[in-house]
């Protein structure tokens, strides 16, 4: 706003087919990503998508999230979960993002090791999930 005010021109703000602007569209997309997408309503489906459009980071880091929250809530032997939680670490790990890598680290070496499975996939999934 500030360059168009500078040349002199009038700034037109984007308005995407749900009516929101950009910045609407980042104000009320925060609590959709804090749930599972089976719970969105029709809007918040329109909204996310036009997010993920925008921002593709953001679409595939929620997917990520998604993937442990699918773990947790689908696996009933720890076994299984625990390898399934292996596979998840290592693609987190493989698609770059430094910010889940960093709090997963942070928080197997605040346990000193992992000795109970389930309250480890329970407390990943609190915090990520």
């Amino acid at each position: 706003m500030k360059k168009q005010k500078k040349k002199g021109l009038t700034y037109v703000l984007e308005i995407f087919e749900n009516g929101d602007t950009l910045k609407q569209v980042l104000a009320r997309s925060r609590y959709l990503l804090f749930k599972h997408y089976s719970k969105w309503t029709e809007k918040q489906k329109l909204r996310a998508q036009i997010l993920f459009d925008k921002y593709p980071k953001i679409h595939e880091s929620y997917k990520l999230s998604m993937e442990l929250y699918n773990i947790y809530q689908n696996t009933k032997d720890k076994w299984i979960a625990f390898t399934k939680l292996a596979q998840w670490y290592r693609t987190v790990k493989n698609s770059g993002f430094k910010t889940f890598n960093a709090k997963i680290k942070g928080f197997r070496i605040q346990f000193r090791g992992v000795r109970d499975v389930n309250y480890f996939l329970f407390r990943l999934e609190k915090i990520f999930a």
